[in-house]
């Protein structure tokens, strides 16, 4: 049996306008340990390669430190917009929630 066909393979569409901005979402809970190096090492491999982008550090929560390190990483990546739901929602809800407002 045939593998079935690519419904992008022919599209002319696709690659018609270059990329404006990348958005990168990070969903994150209780990662203060780590968000800092995953939200730096994602940034400079983007720039590197000359993306145009955004990092979303989605916090779904969080009981530790995580929120509040990170206004100092938003002074040194201004490409960083970081997203708080104060409750953890589960990941469904907190996409409803972020994104269709």
């Amino acid at each position: 049996m045939a593998a079935p066909a690519d419904p992008l393979e022919n599209n002319s569409e696709v690659h018609k306008d270059p990329l404006r901005l990348l958005s990168v979402v990070i969903p994150a809970h209780n990662e203060e340990g780590c968000i800092a190096s995953t939200v730096e090492h994602l940034h400079l491999e983007l720039r590197r390669q000359n993306v145009p982008h955004e990092i979303v550090a989605a916090d779904n929560g969080s009981t530790d430190a995580m929120w509040q390190k990170l206004p100092s990483l938003c002074e040194r990546i201004s490409a960083l917009r970081p997203v708080r739901n104060r409750e953890r929602m589960g990941s469904g809800a907190r996409w409803k929630k972020d994104w269709l407002q």
